[in-house]
C-alpha cells in the first residue's frame, strides 16, 4: 500500500490521485485530507486498510455529526451496518440538514482501488 498526501480542495481533491497515477500502480491507496483530526488507536489509516481487507473494496471514513451540522460535510448513504461497515450507495455533498440520507459525516480519508483514479478524473 503506498500513501500521497492530497490537496482538500473540493473542486481538486481529484487531481492529486490523478497526478499520483503512476506511483499507485495498480495497488490500493489510502487518500488523507487534513479535513478532520482523527486520534485514535488503533488509527483511522490502519482501521481503513483493515477494512480494505476485509472487503477488498474502496472504503471511506465517516463519523457520527448532529443532523444540524449536515451542511458543512459530504453525508453517506449506506445500507444497514454489518460487522462494523456499512455499504455506501451515495455520497451527497453538503445537503440541507433535512435533506441529509444519514447523519454519517465522509472525514476526507479513504482507501481506494486504481480505478478510484479512473473515476475521479472523469469527474
Amino acid at each position: 500500500m503506498r500513501y500521497s498526501p492530497a490537496s482538500s480542495s473540493r473542486s481538486a481533491w481529484g487531481m492529486p490521485c490523478g497526478a499520483a497515477r503512476h506511483w499507485i500502480g495498480r495497488e490500493p491507496f489510502a487518500v488523507l485530507l487534513p479535513d478532520e483530526l482523527m486520534i485514535g488507536s488503533p488509527t483511522c489509516t490502519a482501521q481503513l486498510v483493515n477494512a480494505h481487507d476485509k472487503t477488498g473494496g474502496n472504503v471511506i471514513a465517516v463519523i457520527d455529526v448532529p443532523r444540524e451540522q449536515a451542511r458543512s460535510y459530504g453525508i453517506a448513504a449506506v445500507r444497514p451496518e454489518k460487522d462494523g461497515l456499512a455499504e455506501l450507495t451515495g455520497l451527497i455533498e453538503k445537503p440541507k440538514p433535512e435533506e441529509a440520507p444519514s447523519t454519517l459525516a465522509w472525514i476526507g480519508r479513504c482507501v481506494l482501488l486504481p480505478g478510484g483514479v479512473r473515476s475521479s478524473r472523469q469527474a
